[in-house]
């Protein structure tokens, strides 16, 4: 039986990029005077698509594209969906101390939220659990009714290419914005609903539709060639981002076109290496999910028991650090108490 256990491996260093991007621990490098973030904007990014691909990969996996399992789909999205109001109601206290921190009224608190748990995310990261439910069930639909891959294959693309568009290369359409006035009212309709275009339908759909590739259309290309391909993905990665950060085009950093060749060969390279099998793997794979959910909670506890006991802890090293630190002691804990009879009900959350 084939292994995944590289996959498994790279989710877990992708968990502690996930943490990076939200907890920055390098300074930005100045060069005559911009300043780039290459490590949070261009290396960190890389993690949340490479999530995407390796939830397609498995799922889709399970079943024939001409025969597909509705029930294997559901189960999934139920799965995603029970992450997502666990891990929601958890950070509900965290939401509420924010808006208890603005002057407006209660009612109001309650329709943002509902609207970000609904259209956004409940928090800050689980968007990516909301995103997951939405490009499964399309990308299901589309498989089920259209059955033409290259037909799915040029939607998905086409809705990446405006979710680029919205993000990194946003200013590309401001001249347009500024001639077609309708154009810009539907922009400004859509911010103001969805924020951004880095969600399930702009970004989640076309890498869990390269997950699905993946899983039904084995390429021939071999480890060499795929490692050099992707060395030079990467390197039109960081020229594209230095190149958006000069022209003064990006809204966020979370989509760009050389992002697309960089996660498909990535993925290639880890889907071609194989590790020995070992019980660390199985345990990666569920610590990995448990830092990416649980790490904003741990770094809010951490900066509240600093705060509690006067102590100083800085933006950089230390926060990460203690977060990534704090995160796996729990995790690994959440994981051992699992398996006690009494504290089953945790699996829930993982």
């Amino acid at each position: 039986m084939q292994n995944y256990n590289s996959i498994d491996l790279c989710k877990f260093i992708c968990s502690l990029l996930v943490v990076a991007i939200h907890i920055p621990f390098m300074a930005p490098v100045d060069v005559y005077g911009v300043s780039y973030d290459f490590f949070r904007h261009v290396i960190a990014r890389v993690a949340v698509p490479f999530f995407f691909v390796a939830s397609g990969f498995f799922l889709y996996k399970k079943f024939n594209l001409y025969n597909i399992s509705l029930d294997v789909v559901k189960k999934y999205v139920m799965k995603i969906f029970q992450l997502y109001v666990v891990w929601s109601v958890i950070y509900l206290p965290i939401n509420f101390l924010d808006y208890s921190q603005n002057n407006r009224s209660a009612l109001i608190d309650v329709v943002s939220y509902l609207r970000k748990f609904f259209l956004i995310g409940s928090y800050l990261h689980l968007w990516y659990l909301q995103a997951t439910i939405v490009a499964v069930v399309l990308l299901t639909f589309l498989l089920y009714r259209c059955r033409s891959i290259r037909k799915i294959a040029t939607l998905v693309s086409i809705l990446y290419l405006i979710g680029v568009l919205g993000n990194s290369w946003y200013g590309l359409i401001a001249p347009v914005k500024n001639e077609f006035p309708l154009f810009a009212e539907i922009v400004k309709v859509y911010r103001m609903i969805f924020c951004s275009t880095n969600n399930g339908l702009f970004e989640g759909l076309f890498f869990v539709f390269m997950g699905m590739f993946f899983a039904h259309f084995p390429l021939s290309l071999s480890l060499k060639k795929s490692i050099v391909c992707f060395i030079v993905s990467l390197l039109l990665l960081v020229v594209e981002y230095v190149f958006v950060v000069n022209m003064k085009y990006a809204r966020g950093y979370d989509l760009y076109f050389s992002l697309v060749p960089t996660i498909f060969f990535g993925f290639l390279i880890v889907k071609k290496c194989k590790l020995n099998n070992g019980p660390i793997y199985f345990m990666m794979r569920k610590i990995s999910t448990l830092i990416f959910l649980s790490h904003m909670l741990i770094y809010n506890i951490v900066v509240y028991v600093m705060s509690f006991l006067n102590l100083k802890l800085g933006w950089r090293w230390e926060s990460y650090v203690a977060t990534v630190v704090f995160s796996v002691i729990f995790s690994i804990s959440i994981l051992k108490l699992s398996n006690v009879t009494f504290f089953s009900f945790l699996k829930r959350g993982f």
